[in-house]
C-alpha cells in the first residue's frame, strides 16, 4: 500500500490518497440450511474416518499468507441428495482454513471454512461437487459448501448405545431372510392371502416380495415389486410393547422408491401397526394417493376418541386430521430415506382426566413434524396387533426397527448414520 502525500500542484491542492489492493471477495455469512441445501450438489450423511491436513503458502492476501487444506474422508451411511453416490462409500470433502494473512493483512475477505470436523464425527456434509473454493479450480472432486458445509450431528458413545439397544424389542435387517434377527415376541414373518391378520401364516408366501441380495442401504433389502391384495406382517404382541398406561416407542425403518412412478394408483401404506384398521387405534406412514403424492404420519387413537361425531374421512377439514404432512418429500429411486416416528403420553391419565400426548416424523433424521396438544388413546388387544409391511407399496425396505421410548432427536439423527445399521447395536451389549 503506498500514500501520495498532502501538497499542491499548479495551485491544485492535492489530497491524500489510499491505494487499495486489488478487490478481495468480502467474507460470506453462514448459510441457511435451506440455503446450503439447495446449493449443494450432493448431501450425505456419514462418519468421518479421517481428516488430512496440509500447510500451504498463497498470495491471497500478499506474500506470507499461509492457510491450511483439508480432505476429509467420510463414509457414506445415506445420501440425501445427488447422484453418483451410496451408503458405504468413501467420499473426500475438500475446505480450508486461513492461518495467517500476508502483507495485506488488513484486506477484508474470505477467512475460510467453520466447523472443520475431526475423525469420528458424525456429520452432515454439503458437497459441490467440481469446484474447489480454495483455488476456484474445476475438477471433478467435492468441496464443502462455503462456509458452514459441515453439519456435525449427535454422537452416541458407548453407554448411550447400550441404552439403546436396551430400548430395541424388534429388529428386521432383512440379511439373508425374513425374519427377524431380534424380537421380544414372535419374530417370524407371516403372509395372509387376504390382507385379513386371521389368515395370516407363518412364513413368506408371496412371489412378488423377496429379499434383494446387496440392495439395501446396509446388506439386502426386501423388495416388493407390485401391488396386491395379499399383506406380509408380523405379531405386535411383545415387539411392540404396548401399555395401557403411559406409553411411549419409537419406529424406524429405511425406504427407496420414486412414489410417482413406481406407486400403482391409490394410497399406500409402507408399514401400518393396528389390531382394526386404518383409522382406529393405528400408527402408518404413507403416501397419499395423487401424484404429486405427499408423505404423512398417521396417528388416530380409538375411533370414537378422535372421531366422536362420525364424520366420513371427506368431510374432515386436513387441520383436524392427526397427521404430519410432508409436502416435498425426499424420495427418489436412487438413494435410500431413513423414516421414523415417534410417540410419547399415550393412554396417559384415567378416563376423563387424559393428557396431551406427542407423535413426531422424522425424515432422515431432521424432524418434519408432531402431532401434539390431544391426548392419544389406543385400545389394543395385543393378541390382534400386527404390524403390516409393504401395504400396495412398490419399492425397496430395509432395516425395521421398534424401541421401547421415544427416542430423543439426538439419537433418531444418530441412527440414521449408525455405520451398519440397527445391527450395530448388538456391539454395545
Amino acid at each position: 500500500m503506498s500514500r501520495l502525500s498532502l501538497g499542491s500542484r499548479n495551485g491544485l491542492l492535492l489530497l491524500p490518497i489510499v491505494l487499495l489492493p486489488a478487490v478481495v471477495a468480502a467474507e460470506r455469512v453462514p448459510l441457511s440450511p435451506a440455503k446450503l441445501r439447495a446449493e449443494a450438489t450432493h448431501v450425505v450423511t456419514g462418519v468421518v474416518r479421517g481428516v488430512y491436513e496440509r500447510e500451504v503458502k498463497t498470495e491471497r492476501y500478499g506474500r506470507g499468507t499461509v492457510e491450511t487444506e483439508y480432505l476429509v474422508e467420510i463414509t457414506v451411511g445415506n445420501v440425501e441428495k445427488g447422484t453418483g453416490l451410496s451408503p458405504g462409500n468413501l467420499v473426500y470433502a475438500r475446505c480450508w482454513k486461513l492461518e495467517k494473512r500476508g502483507a495485506r493483512g488488513l484486506s477484508p475477505g474470505p477467512s475460510g471454512h467453520t466447523g472443520v470436523p475431526a475423525g469420528g464425527d458424525r456429520v452432515r456434509a454439503f458437497l459441490v461437487r467440481g469446484r474447489y473454493p480454495a483455488t476456484g479450480q474445476e475438477d471433478d472432486g467435492y468441496a464443502a459448501v462455503y462456509p458452514n458445509g459441515f453439519e456435525r450431528l449427535g454422537d452416541l458413545d458407548e453407554a448411550a448405545l447400550k441404552r439403546l439397544r436396551g430400548a430395541l424389542t424388534f429388529h428386521a435387517p432383512f440379511d439373508g431372510g425374513v425374519d427377524a434377527a431380534f424380537a421380544r415376541g414372535d419374530g417370524r414373518l407371516h403372509t395372509t392371502p387376504s390382507g385379513k391378520p386371521a389368515d395370516a401364516k407363518p412364513g413368506l408366501a408371496r412371489d412378488d416380495v423377496r429379499i434383494a441380495p446387496g440392495e439395501g442401504v446396509h446388506g439386502d433389502a426386501l423388495r416388493f415389486e407390485k401391488k396386491s391384495s395379499a399383506a406380509v406382517l408380523y405379531r405386535a404382541k411383545g415387539n411392540v410393547q404396548y401399555r395401557e398406561r403411559g406409553w411411549s416407542g419409537t419406529v424406524s425403518m429405511w425406504l427407496r422408491l420414486d412414489p410417482e412412478r413406481d406407486l400403482e394408483p391409490g394410497y399406500c401404506d409402507p408399514i401400518q401397526i393396528t389390531d382394526k384398521k386404518w383409522n382406529d387405534a393405528s400408527f402408518f406412514v404413507d403416501f397419499t394417493k395423487d401424484n404429486p403424492r405427499d408423505f404423512r404420519l398417521g396417528v388416530f387413537s380409538d375411533l370414537a376418541v378422535w372421531n366422536p361425531d362420525g364424520r366420513e374421512w371427506e368431510a374432515i377439514p386436513e387441520s383436524e386430521r392427526p397427521m404430519v404432512t410432508v409436502k416435498k418429500h425426499p424420495f427418489r429411486s436412487d438413494r435410500w430415506v431413513h423414516v421414523a416416528f415417534t410417540f410419547s403420553g399415550f393412554n396417559d391419565g384415567e378416563s376423563g382426566e387424559r393428557k396431551a400426548a406427542t407423535a413426531r416424523l422424522y425424515l432422515n433424521g431432521a424432524p418434519q413434524g408432531e402431532i401434539t396438544g390431544k391426548p392419544q388413546v389406543f385400545t389394543w388387544d395385543p393378541e390382534r396387533t400386527v404390524i403390516y409391511l409393504g401395504l400396495s407399496y412398490v419399492g425397496l425396505f430395509d432395516d425395521l426397527a421398534v424401541f421401547n421410548r421415544a427416542l430423543e432427536p439426538a439419537e433418531i439423527a444418530a441412527l440414521s448414520t449408525l455405520p451398519g445399521g440397527v445391527a450395530a447395536l448388538s456391539r454395545a451389549e
